[in-house]
């Protein structure tokens, strides 16, 4: 029985720690279930934002919309890792990473989008904005095309016309990453760092350089990952889910270590934040570490309890215990 259980687990394990390989190189849909929010910087729901996901190693891609409680669903999904992009006018576009399993509970995706910047920027200190902004407008509209090639020719119009618009850096980074691009996305994100610091910013933007220590742990370069989070003043983070989508980007680059910190890091700033115990579990229990795991897997009863999640937990539990 013991070998059994034993047997049981490991499969568990490698569910979650390797995913469910694709089966059509060129289709997007499998068996998997992912859920989400989109809310405002104070927690009001977005309604009519994009949810991409995309994945250029198998090209293929997928999107809906949120409704009016700023929910979105994706049923019938591949599992693997995929890119994920929130996109709406009047919103800074939010990208990220997501690894999704086919076999088993996809954690709810939550994010907070900031409004765009590049109005206020672009009035001050520069003559004024009117139609200097239009050029970054149709850019982002093409965008939600997934015209990414000529969205990046608009955005770098609308840079040459005003290039004290640092923050069209970002959004040109954003649609390369769209693209697949990464070392192009890279490059662009560090011209928005670069820029920022002369413009006497009293606070520097924190989801650049998230965005961009989280490319860097895509590529495995931990270094430089470690370089861009360094700038980051945790103290000023407010949202469980910045650090939630760090572990999971640490959990891309194969540091257990890292996603453990930062997957407790988003329960410490959010007691309960269902996402950052489930992941814990699911960590520690690919450690070994029965006890740790079935400490976080109540959490998650304890906290959801009627959640699928919670019932999921619950028979990991019987197993590990």
């Amino acid at each position: 029985m013991i070998m059994k259980r034993s047997l049981f687990v490991w499969t568990m394990i490698l569910v979650f720690c390797a995913g469910v390989q694709m089966a059509n190189a060129q289709a997007w849909r499998g068996h998997g279930r992912v859920t989400g929010t989109v809310t405002d910087t104070k927690k009001n729901p977005i309604e009519g934002v994009t949810v991409k996901f995309d994945s250029p190693k198998i090209g293929a891609s997928t999107e809906v919309k949120t409704n009016k409680k700023g929910e979105w669903t994706i049923n019938g999904i591949h599992g693997g890792e995929w890119n994920v992009d929130f996109i709406k006018d009047g919103y800074q576009t939010k990208a990220m990473s997501a690894n999704l399993f086919e076999a088993s509970y996809n954690p709810p995706i939550e994010v907070q989008l900031e409004p765009a910047q590049v109005a206020s920027t672009a009035v001050e200190g520069v003559g004024g904005g009117g139609p200097k902004l239009a050029k970054a407008i149709e850019g982002r509209t093409l965008m939600e095309q997934k015209d990414y090639d000529g969205a990046i020719a608009k955005f770098n119009e609308a840079l040459a016309e005003n290039p004290a618009d640092y923050h069209i850096y970002g959004d040109i980074a954003s649609a390369y990453r769209q693209k697949g691009d990464t070392e192009k996305a890279i490059e662009n994100y560090k011209l928005f760092i670069e820029k920022e610091a002369p413009a006497g910013v009293a606070t520097p933007n924190q989801h650049v350089r998230i965005d961009l220590a989280s490319l860097y742990l895509e590529k495995r370069d931990l270094a430089n990952a470690e370089k861009y989070l360094s700038m980051v003043d945790e103290s000023a983070i407010t949202d469980p889910s910045i650090f939630y989508n760090l572990g999971v980007s640490y959990y891309t680059a194969q540091n257990n270590d890292k996603v453990i910190s930062y997957f407790e890091k988003s329960v410490q700033l959010d007691p309960k934040y269902v996402d950052g115990y489930y992941q814990l579990g699911l960590v520690y229990m690919a450690k070994n570490n029965n006890a740790k795991a079935v400490e976080n897997f109540k959490k998650v009863i304890e906290i959801d309890p009627n959640s699928d999640a919670a019932k999921e937990v619950q028979e990991f539990i019987n197993v590990l215990k």
